[in-house]
């Protein structure tokens, strides 16, 4: 902010993304859990997806006198392969492969009760691909090249005037509303709030941006609830640790890495409330209350931090656990967040303007955001 009350108005434009971080770090933005990208190099900006799932399929029918499982395509798989049964440590070998079937034998109960083929009573479920071993003097082994899927946003246009006349510029009351670098500082306050927004509520276009048509960049809502996004039902019931973690396990199983939960206001007093007995208070502290600002996730035993949004008061009744590795912000090349001069010739005054194209990145989306929804409201779980 300081910055840009030092400018002089010369006629020359200045980058603002510095100034953007820093007024957004001093916020309680989701804003400011997108750290900046790479440039995009369209308006449609791609990315590729990189989360490594574990190798499965699911089965329809287990002949156990002949350790065949019917499955909808054998693609992939191949003799000599290690598998498991969801649900059970046995450890099963590879035979043959046909298009629609994946004949087994038993390697190893691996303390199952599966002690032969004939003990494996399922007649649905999922193959999980374990590991294939390798004889010696081996030429090849499994291809393990992979091509990543792609997801993309589009670039969105950001702009705010700021318009003074020189009558104004020239009376100094008010204290400094008539000064420009004021009133831009002002505006970088308006426009980080609309990009906040934009980051949770946007709707990316149906189309590529055009002249005819604004860019629209999608945000938090638009990706966390594609179909096959991940979810929890919480059916009314209040916030507990059981449906984060829940989400969190949600996360995890879909090879990412929860980390954060973000919530707003009401539900973050509610969190404070279920973890009000593991708070401790130093005889040093000088500020009264209590505030839970992470959790650690019975899945993985690691942090997640509390983030607490004030627009998502409005939406109480949801609660987002997700892995922040998939969130970034990226401007179009050379369309960085800057000023600059825009008064036209013989017009009594200064004309600045704010201006900015950029998107959001939501990488690998279904998979490292589950949102938790229906939960009670967070003034009736508190009571």
């Amino acid at each position: 902010m300081s910055g840009i009350a030092t400018w002089g108005l010369d006629n020359t434009a200045r980058d603002l993304t510095g100034i953007l971080s820093t007024l957004v770090q001093d916020q309680p933005m989701f804003l400011k859990r997108f750290p900046l990208k790479a440039p995009a190099a369209s308006v449609k900006h791609e990315w590729l997806e990189d989360v490594l799932k574990p190798r499965s399929a699911s089965f329809t029918d287990y002949a156990a006198a002949e350790g065949k499982f019917t499955v909808a395509d054998a693609a992939g798989w191949a003799p000599g392969d290690i598998l498991r049964v969801k649900g059970d440590p046995a450890l099963f070998r590879v035979e043959s492969v046909t298009p629609t079937s994946i004949a087994v034998s038993l390697l190893a109960p691996n303390g199952s009760a599966v002690a032969a083929l004939t003990d494996l009573t399922a007649t649905s479920g999922t193959l999980i691909y374990d590991h294939r071993p390798v004889p010696q003097g081996s030429n090849s082994g499994e291809s393990l090249f992979s091509q990543s899927g792609t997801e993309y946003n589009y670039t969105e246009i950001i702009r705010g005037d700021v318009e003074i006349t020189n009558t104004a510029l020239a009376v100094k009351t008010y204290g400094n509303e008539n000064a420009m670098p004021y009133q831009l500082r002002r505006a970088m306050l308006t426009i980080m709030r609309q990009a906040n927004n934009i980051c949770l509520f946007g709707h990316r276009g149906s189309s590529s941006p055009s002249a005819l048509a604004p860019g629209r960049a999608g945000g938090l809502y638009f990706f966390g609830t594609q179909p096959g996004s991940l979810s929890v039902n919480a059916l009314g019931a209040p916030l507990s640790l059981k449906l984060i973690n829940d989400a969190a396990q949600n996360v995890l199983d879909a090879g990412g890495n929860p980390d954060t939960v973000l919530c707003g206001p009401g539900q973050a007093r509610v969190i404070s409330q279920l973890m009000r007995g593991q708070i401790n208070l130093t005889p040093g502290d000088t500020r009264r209350g209590s505030f839970a600002n992470m959790i650690v996730s019975e899945s993985t035993g690691q942090v997640m931090d509390v983030f607490i949004e004030p627009n998502l008061s409005s939406l109480d009744s949801d609660l987002w656990v997700l892995d922040s590795s998939s969130l970034g912000m990226v401007y179009l090349r050379d369309r960085q967040l800057h000023s600059e001069p825009a008064t036209a010739p013989g017009y009594d005054g200064q004309k600045w303007t704010i201006l900015g194209e950029f998107t959001f990145e939501f990488k690998n989306a279904k998979q490292k955001i589950c949102r938790v929804r229906g939960l009670q409201d967070s003034a009736a779980a508190l009571v």
